[in-house]
């Protein structure tokens, strides 16, 4: 048959086999009496809420020189222990050390070249072959191809939903690329 297993009571095992195993290691029996009764009983009211009550003065634990003794407070919920507390906010200490440095000084210069400024965009490469042309008096049709679609244009038409065709003369075509609002110029070759 298992019993249940608490997180609590394995906690207390845990602890209790530590406690047992330091003071061993510190040299004797009458030392882990004296430990174990300087230690606080917890007394558990709830499962989330418990409460520590020392049954005497704790022991002095010997401090490393680099660490400052700590300080006594006066018996709390007296009014004189409160105005000392109060009194000593004010005050720093000699061993206070700023974090961030003197709040005056300022950060070295920086001798970081500005950023360059973003060049102007430039419509795409023209993705058509120009196959041919056909004059029909002052009226000239291009047409042209991409990939399996065959297109034929005139002034002023827009194709492809970018592009509009501004002009057509015997040498090249010039288009508006829509997006950019740019002029475009294709080389119709010799004719």
């Amino acid at each position: 048959m298992k019993l249940p297993v608490s997180k609590w009571t394995i906690g207390v095992a845990v602890a209790a086999a530590l406690l047992a195993l330091l003071s061993s290691l510190e040299g004797g029996a009458g030392e882990a009496e004296h430990t174990a009764a300087a230690l606080p009983v917890v007394k558990a009211r709830s499962r989330t809420e418990h409460r520590v009550e020392p049954e005497g003065p704790a022991p002095a634990l010997p401090r490393p020189n680099s660490i400052p003794a700590p300080v006594r407070l006066p018996a709390p919920g007296s009014i004189a222990a409160r105005m000392e507390l109060l009194a000593g906010r004010g005050r720093a200490s000699a061993d206070v050390v700023e974090l961030f440095g003197p709040a005056g000084v300022e950060p070295p210069a920086s001798s970081a070249p500005a950023p360059a400024p973003h060049p102007k965009p430039v419509p795409p490469p023209f993705p058509y072959t120009i196959i041919g042309s056909l004059v029909d008096g002052p009226n000239r049709t291009l047409f042209m191809t991409k990939a399996d679609l065959v297109l034929a244009v005139k002034v002023s038409e827009t194709f492809d939903g970018v592009y509009r065709v501004e002009r057509i003369d015997e040498r090249e075509m010039t288009l508006l690329y829509l997006p950019l609002k740019q002029e475009q110029k294709i080389s119709l070759g010799p004719q």
